[in-house]
């Protein structure tokens, strides 16, 4: 018997299992430095627009200082995402002139991974 047969779907949607699970990605880059604030206000709503929203997801993270540390998933109904949504937003970062460190995480539950992003 499999682990998800043991589940009705009530059990599985409270445990964010099977169809229920929860995939994302992790975010991290650096902002480049020399940009006055209205610069950064410009380029972040840029990254949300043209990185985020475009590819149908959602972000939640912070930027501290010059780093980026976030998390993107689906914002409909699938809450899996795609690798095609993670390429299309590590390419729009490497694209700009303005970040620098990227890294764009490999699709992760982010029921397992987001409380330890959390607690850090």
């Amino acid at each position: 018997m499999t682990k998800l047969k043991r589940y009705n779907r009530r059990q599985r949607k409270k445990l964010h299992l099977g169809e229920f699970r929860q995939i994302g990605f992790n975010i991290s880059a650096k902002f480049k430095s020399g940009n006055d604030d209205a610069e950064f206000k410009r380029i972040y709503a840029e990254f949300i627009d043209h990185a985020i929203e475009k590819n149908g997801l959602l972000l939640m993270g912070c930027w501290e200082g010059e780093t980026c540390e976030c998390w993107a998933w689906p914002s409909g109904k699938s809450q899996i995402a795609t690798e095609a949504q993670r390429r299309a937003v590590r390419d729009w970062l490497h694209s700009q002139p303005y970040f620098s460190e990227i890294e764009v995480g490999t699709l992760t539950d982010l029921n397992q991974e987001l409380p330890k992003f959390l607690q850090s």
